[in-house]
């Protein structure tokens, strides 16, 4: 009897003691629920964080690109002006060494007037018997006279213009100084909001699952580039592309930096993958196109910066991205190793780099194999 009461109590003490640890492990799964909850909470603000970021970023970039294009348009203008005030001041030289030359001329005929006494050209013309000579030597001393009256007039008359002339063009040149003064300021500041926005950015990317949507993006992007092309796309020419595998030159001198195809990042160890490769340049690098074709695209596109897509016919487009400049408008034909825009870091996050991909009737393919392994060997 004793024996079977305490098997009955051994049974219900497991069971409170099974009760205690459900209750326990039921508190621990609301807590883990609610930190889910609050970390998702959490993303969510971030992610909104980090796309009005991306945004501001592209908006900047579009702004310190018509900053540059004013400072070049001014730039050239102020050369102009430079330019033209020097050859004012030559021709303003020219004119007061004409001008003294021709005051000494008539500063000698009157100072020999003056021997001639007060009635100066009348003793001379006295001097002659002939009527018919006194009349062409009448005539002869008052053409002197006028025309160099005449040439004194002319050029002081000029000198008072060129000197009005001149004064305007300092006061244009001072105005084109302090413009480019202030777009020098504008462009500094720009470029620290940028930096302060990428620093921003970096840290926002340190508290979630950034490389996640990262892809997201990027696989969006290409859509949109892809339908872009497809939108673009006119009926296929023939042409020689295909068989140019193996030989073609890179677009740049530069170094291959990213790879085409899956790849994982080094610090979070993520796995993406990239429809391009990158080459690392410095800004303002040449870009050549790499063989010869048409122009389809040449603008800004959401994610890429500036970007020119050439169509070189059956089929085969290629897309450089991240530019800083584009040479070449839409519609217009371009032969290979043509320059047709520079590098930069428009709509790039990590610096002056260049994006390039090829693709083969909407499909991306990997650029590598398509170029000359000696030629390619110098940008490696």
């Amino acid at each position: 009897m004793a024996a079977a009461k305490l098997f009955l109590f051994g049974i219900l003490l497991l069971a409170n003691v099974d009760n205690g640890m459900i209750e326990k492990h039921q508190d621990q799964l609301q807590d883990i629920k609610k930190e889910l909850e609050d970390k998702k909470e959490t993303v969510s603000k971030l992610l909104e964080k980090e796309n009005s970021i991306v945004r501001m970023l592209d908006t900047l970039d579009r702004k310190i690109d018509s900053s540059r294009k004013r400072s070049r348009t001014l730039t050239k203008q102020k050369e102009e002006t430079q330019k033209a005030i020097r050859e004012k001041r030559l021709r303003i030289a020219t004119l007061e060494h004409s001008t003294h030359r021709h005051r000494e001329e008539i500063a000698s005929r009157l100072r020999n007037l003056n021997k001639l006494g007060e009635i100066g050209y009348l003793r001379l013309l006295f001097t002659i018997k002939e009527l018919q000579d006194f009349g062409e030597a009448t005539r002869v001393v008052k053409r002197i006279v006028r025309t160099d009256l005449e040439l004194v007039d002319a050029f002081e008359s000029e000198r008072t213009l060129l000197s009005k002339e001149n004064e305007a063009l300092y006061k244009q040149q001072k105005h084109l100084a302090e413009v480019l003064r202030r777009l020098g300021v504008e462009k500094s500041d720009i470029r620290q909001q940028k930096k302060r926005q990428k620093s921003l950015l970096s840290l926002t990317r340190g508290q979630k699952d950034f490389f996640a949507k990262s892809v997201r993006e990027l696989e969006e992007a290409a859509k949109n580039l892809q339908r872009l092309i497809d939108k673009l796309a006119t009926k296929d020419f023939r042409s020689n592309f295909a068989v140019m595998k193996g030989t073609l030159r890179p677009p740049v001198d530069s170094p291959v930096v990213g790879r085409f195809g899956r790849f994982q990042d080094p610090k979070f160890k993520t796995f993406m993958n990239r429809n391009g490769i990158e080459f690392a340049t410095e800004r303002n690098s040449e870009v050549r196109v790499i063989h010869t074709g048409r122009v389809i695209y040449a603008d800004w596109f959401r994610g890429y910066g500036k970007i020119i897509i050439i169509d070189h016919g059956d089929g085969y487009y290629s897309m450089h991205a991240h530019l800083s400049q584009v040479h070449r408008q839409t519609g217009e034909t371009v032969k290979g190793g043509e320059i047709i825009g520079l590098t930069g870091d428009t709509g790039s996050l990590k610096g002056p780099l260049l994006y390039f991909e090829l693709r083969y009737r909407g499909r991306a393919i990997d650029p590598l194999p398509w170029f000359s392994p000696l030629k390619l060997k110098l940008a490696q």
